[in-house]
């Protein structure tokens, strides 16, 4: 179990749980900072979705910015993850943080009652039928997108399309989590 020690809460840090089966950021020190950056552009009391949530790195690091959190992940070996980590949360912090499991694209319809989307897609970027909702009038009270990149060149496409349809780019930044490397981890925030 780890802890996300740099990033600073209000509220006992969640322990994460991360078997094998699970997807876990090679760099989780230097992931911190998306973290902490991110949490800067939660409005208090938002109705916050995460799409390729993961066991909850980022989602549980929001919940006292929240009034709540639906979070969801294809793989279905990270609801166990992220139920294990917030059952030791204080109980008002647990009662607004929900994880379904099921890919993106099948949880289009929790848009509909979220401020702001959360999404840390794979490389690829997000599936086709989450951009459609993002760019169609689907989720009217939907005003903030954050959004964590690995892959450049899709999230390059991904902003294309965003922002044709009005989303408009406010804020990025990127991130070296493998000094030594080309690669860079980028974040975006973009509002409409």
């Amino acid at each position: 179990r780890e802890e996300l020690a740099s990033v600073k809460l209000p509220y006992q840090q969640p322990r994460l749980c991360f078997p094998p089966t699970v997807f876990r950021q090679a760099n989780l020190t230097a992931f911190e900072a998306i973290i902490a950056s991110l949490r800067e552009f939660v409005p208090e009391d938002s109705r916050v979705v995460e799409f390729y949530g993961g066991v909850g790195t980022i989602g549980l690091h929001l919940a006292d910015k929240v009034q709540s959190l639906h979070c969801s992940d294809e793989n279905p070996n990270n609801e166990k993850c992220f139920n294990t980590s917030c059952a030791e949360l204080p109980e008002e912090i647990r009662s607004k943080l929900k994880y379904k499991p099921g890919a993106a694209a099948t949880k289009l319809k929790q848009l509909k009652k979220a401020d702001v989307l959360v999404v840390d897609p794979p490389r690829k970027g997000l599936e086709a039928e989450v951009l459609e909702a993002l760019t169609g009038s689907d989720c009217p009270d939907l005003k903030t997108l954050l959004y964590v990149s690995c892959g450049f060149p899709a999230l390059q496409r991904n902003l294309a399309a965003l922002q044709a349809s009005g989303w408009k780019l406010t804020h990025a930044a990127g991130y070296l989590l493998f000094p030594g490397a080309d690669h860079l981890e980028t974040f975006c925030v973009l509002n409409r």
